[in-house]
């Protein structure tokens, strides 16, 4: 009967390690799936996060661009407007050059005009 007992407690002993065994088993099975869930989870949430950093540098891009045309644009009508100035002050200065040369000959001739009004009054009154 103590073999039959000892058999029965092997055998009990036996099933006891197999369902610790199965229990350890399925413990470091789930927490394995819990650990590539949160992994899977957190993996998600970067991914989200560069998705919305990736959109809003798209968006930063694009304002950037749309401000790049902008100050080429407003740098070309500036050059525009800086030649077309440079060109008014060229035909200003030409303009200006002409008026000084007309009125230095408008007072030369009014010199001469004054010599001779001058000198027919002088030869007037001689004669009298």
């Amino acid at each position: 009967m103590a073999e039959f007992s000892i058999a029965k407690m092997d055998e009990k002993i036996r099933e006891n390690t197999k369902d610790t065994l199965s229990r350890t088993e399925l413990m470091i099975s789930n927490s394995s799936l819990t650990t590539k869930d949160a992994f899977h989870s957190e993996l998600r949430n970067l991914e989200e996060m560069m998705d919305e950093h990736f959109r809003l540098l798209a968006i930063k891009i694009e304002r950037n661009t749309r401000l790049m045309e902008e100050v080429k644009t407003s740098v070309s009508r500036l050059k525009a407007a800086v030649e077309d100035n440079r060109e008014k002050m060229e035909r200003d200065e030409r303009r200006i050059r002409k008026d000084e040369e007309s009125s230095q000959t408008n007072a030369d001739n009014l010199e001469s005009l004054k010599k001779n009004v001058k000198s027919l009054f002088d030869e007037y009154n001689e004669h009298r």
